[in-house]
């Protein structure tokens, strides 16, 4: 505006709030909001459009009397958020290499500014799941194993394979994988309800249920150049990094042009932050499957390792039968067994403690008599 004092004609200057279209549909806007919403896609175009290699060097606009520049990028409003952006991407870059959680080349492929920005919207705690996770430090029996004494490094649903954190998205028991092919099955729903791109839905899809066994390209030969770029970008990350959500920026100008032409109900940044959490989701859905199993009171497996152990104690109790018991606490001999599949055995347990109990005071008051009569006859000699 500094440079616009000196035109020849009148000027009134309207501000115009940005991105409008986050929380409103479009369909309601004002009219100037409209259209500074199709600019702002029409230029995010030109961005995606870009050769990610050999992207042109930002510059400043004619007559433009200041710019700031961090990184790439060129602050054009607060630049706290821009700064912290470059700073975490580039202390993440350094990291991930240095612990071979991914090569600097598959870095770059990442669409990292979804990630980052839905990491930020998401709860404290899902947060440092989501670290865990991805670094390899989470609470798998592997992990566990490394400062637990004679702990099973085991996975506790397939008994076959060491559980690290990539175990726990390849787990090939049947309850493992149709819990992940449901919340695949939930998230297909989610594209298709905010409007993804119907052939971009089906190779996010078709990729997410291939468990690895199948690759981006492949799903997407013969689509267009654009997939083709895609499909070589993604396999270039990976499919366990994919589903903890490091998508590649590929798919970003093909769901752009969707956007564009107003079938999705979402703007595009808030529709690649949405696809970030619901893979984290699906990923977040085979540890809470993991848990239950591990650690519910009635079918957990540590509930079912104590329950065959309180199991022994019944049996061994009753074929002690009524040896060491009072006539009156003959009833105690009478238990289901079979209620422990059922239950959490803690009713169970307390049976165990009181039999213990009924044995333990049957056996001092039979030393107490025994005792007594030794000492009668001692004292009439006496």
């Amino acid at each position: 505006m500094i440079n616009c004092n000196d035109l020849t004609f009148d000027l009134h200057y309207s501000h115009v709030r940005a991105h409008q279209d986050d929380s409103i549909l479009y369909a309601l806007l004002s009219r100037p909001a409209q259209l500074n919403c199709i600019v702002d896609i029409k230029a995010k175009r030109v961005i995606w459009g870009l050769d990610g290699d050999e992207l042109p060097p930002q510059e400043v606009f004619p007559l433009e009397a200041v710019s700031v520049f961090v990184g790439q990028e060129k602050m054009t409003s607060d630049t706290s958020d821009s700064l912290r952006f470059w700073a975490h991407q580039r202390l993440a870059r350094a990291t991930f290499f240095k612990l071979d959680v991914m090569s600097g080349q598959s870095f770059q492929e990442v669409a990292w500014r979804p990630v980052y920005d839905a990491l930020h919207d998401v709860p404290r705690l899902f947060q440092l799941w989501a670290c865990k996770q991805v670094m390899d430090v989470a609470g798998t029996n592997l992990t566990q194993s490394y400062y637990t004494d004679d702990h099973d490094p085991h996975c506790p649903s397939c008994s076959q394979e060491v559980e690290s954190c990539d175990h726990v998205l390849r787990c090939n028991e049947a309850g493992r994988v149709d819990a992940l092919l449901r919340s695949i099955g939930w998230l297909d729903d989610w594209l298709k309800n905010v409007g993804t791109e119907p052939t971009l839905r089906k190779a996010i899809v078709k990729y997410a249920r291939g468990r690895d066994s199948t690759t981006m390209e492949d799903i997407t030969w013969g689509w267009g150049l654009g997939f083709r770029e895609m499909g070589r970008s993604q396999d270039a990350i990976g499919w366990r990094r994919f589903m903890e959500g490091m998508f590649t920026k590929e798919m970003m100008p093909i769901q752009a042009d969707f956007v564009e032409l107003g079938e999705c109900t979402l703007s595009l940044d808030k529709w690649a932050q949405g696809l970030v959490v619901k893979l984290l989701e699906v990923t977040h859905g085979q540890w809470l499957y993991r848990n239950v199993h591990v650690h519910d009171a009635v079918t957990g497996a540590a509930a079912t390792a104590r329950k065959e152990e309180i199991q022994q104690f019944i049996e061994d109790q009753i074929e002690l039968g009524e040896e060491g018991l009072d006539a009156s606490d003959y009833y105690l001999l009478e238990v289901n067994l079979e209620d422990l599949e059922t239950t959490s055995g803690e009713e169970q347990h307390y049976w165990l403690l009181q039999i213990q109990a009924a044995r333990r005071d049957f056996q001092l008051r039979r030393n107490r008599n025994q005792n007594g009569n030794q000492r009668g006859p001692r004292e009439r000699r006496a």
